[in-house]
């Protein structure tokens, strides 16, 4: 990574404000993305990277887009009861929300 400096990370991607655009990069491969006047741009290595990398990459710019946005993405399952009441059931992956909800 340049110079720049990391303002934050998430899993395996580093992000560092470049001006305008904000530069994500892999710490484990030599492959950028950018969010670039509202979009989410393929940078140096994207295009080479393995489809993780690129999962890794577009994921976290897609979360970019929504917080620039106000708003926010939860990894969660819902549910509505007999009341007409809805339950959002947020945690990490594989801990049970989706059986919970079933």
């Amino acid at each position: 990574m340049s110079a720049a400096t990391v303002v934050w990370r998430w899993g395996q991607v580093e992000a560092s404000q470049n001006g305008e655009d904000l530069c994500l990069a892999h710490r484990d491969a030599q492959a950028q993305a950018w969010v670039r006047q509202g979009r989410v741009v393929r940078g140096t290595g994207y295009d080479g990277a393995s489809r993780a990398v690129r999962h890794d990459l577009a994921r976290t710019g897609a979360i970019v887009r929504l917080r620039q946005r106000g708003r926010y993405l939860v990894h969660a399952a819902g549910a509505v009861d007999e009341q007409g009441r809805a339950w959002l059931l947020a945690g990490d992956s594989g801990c049970g929300k989706s059986t919970l909800a079933y």
